[in-house]
């Protein structure tokens, strides 16, 4: 039951609806990093959400892949199209 929780904070946190005080750590940056590229791609980071969106009941695929895109919008502070671990843990644009 923890797993979930934090897969949910974490999701929660990724689409910026939480703070960086709940920052993630390296190694599950790491995890999520599957290219292992050092940083994320907007597909990267929407492969983590689907606890949340099934917390949250979300079910449309478009409104799921709208919602992962904003989300990654919103963390990508620089605009260059990848999440690094300081944007992960910075607070996200409004």
């Amino acid at each position: 039951m923890k797993k979930i929780y934090t897969t949910v904070a974490v999701a929660a946190l990724m689409l910026g609806s939480i703070s960086s005080a709940n920052a993630i750590s390296e190694q599950y940056f790491a995890k999520l990093d599957i290219n292992n590229d050092g940083s994320l791609d907007v597909s990267e980071f929407s492969k983590n959400l689907d606890k949340y969106f099934e917390k949250k009941n979300i079910t449309d695929p478009e409104d799921k892949k709208k919602k992962a895109k904003n989300g990654f919008n919103k963390k990508d502070l620089n605009g260059d199209g990848k999440l690094t671990f300081e944007e992960m843990n910075t607070e996200p644009k409004k």
